[in-house]
């Protein structure tokens, strides 16, 4: 087999970040056969992780914080309703029977990676929060190999409601740091999509399971 040259490996990377689909092409099936030679040479050889992106999004939506908290926390059901997440399994639950520890599978236009993650639920603050990555406050077994070295997310939720109208306010942040650059790139052509695909999948949840 010819390793391409480093022209080739150039144009072939415009290409990719050119051509980059849609997020909601994560509900796709994926095939690890359908990567390409050049991808696959290229991670072989590429090192050093870009620096951690900051993804946000927000939401006002007429339901109780209670509502928003529950659905976010049920971990276990994130493939059925969040785009980018292929399975989801609890680990471990906390003493209230929330979450604490799970497994995850995530991917993208043909890439596949699952990673362990440190789940925090809160109800008093009404946070879910998720971190996974080299290392977890000490928790030194949580690492992942792969894909990410920092992904660390935040569902925030607060009651904004005024008098006569109940409303609440969902803001999702995401710090995400890949050991790979070659991700990065992939990432860095869609970012600013990211955030509000996941939001909105939430929001259309929220309405499928109130019925409005």
């Amino acid at each position: 087999m010819k390793r391409l040259t480093s022209g080739s490996r150039a144009a072939s990377t415009f290409k990719l970040c050119s051509t980059v689909q849609s997020p909601r092409s994560f509900h796709k099936p994926f095939h690890h056969t359908s990567r390409s030679l050049f991808i696959d040479d290229l991670l072989r050889t590429a090192t050093g992780a870009g620096e951690p992106r900051i993804l946000k999004a927000n939401r006002r939506v007429p339901y109780d914080v209670a509502t928003l908290f529950k659905i976010i926390a049920s971990v276990d059901e994130y493939p059925t309703f969040l785009p980018f997440i292929h399975s989801s399994k609890v680990l471990s639950r906390d003493r209230r029977g929330w979450p604490a520890r799970a497994t995850l599978t995530v991917g993208y236009s043909g890439y596949k990676e699952s990673f362990t993650s440190q789940i925090d639920c809160d109800e008093e603050l009404s946070v879910v929060r998720a971190r996974s990555g080299d290392r977890i406050g000490d928790d030194r077994l949580i690492k992942h190999e792969g894909l990410f070295k920092t992904l660390d997310s935040m569902w925030k939720f607060s009651d904004v409601s005024t008098s006569g109208k109940q409303e609440s306010e969902a803001t999702l942040n995401v710090k995400v740091q890949f050991r790979n650059p070659v991700y990065d790139a992939f990432l860095g052509a869609v970012e600013d999509k990211v955030a509000n695909t996941m939001i909105e999948a939430f929001e259309a949840r929220l309405r499928e399971i109130k019925g409005k």
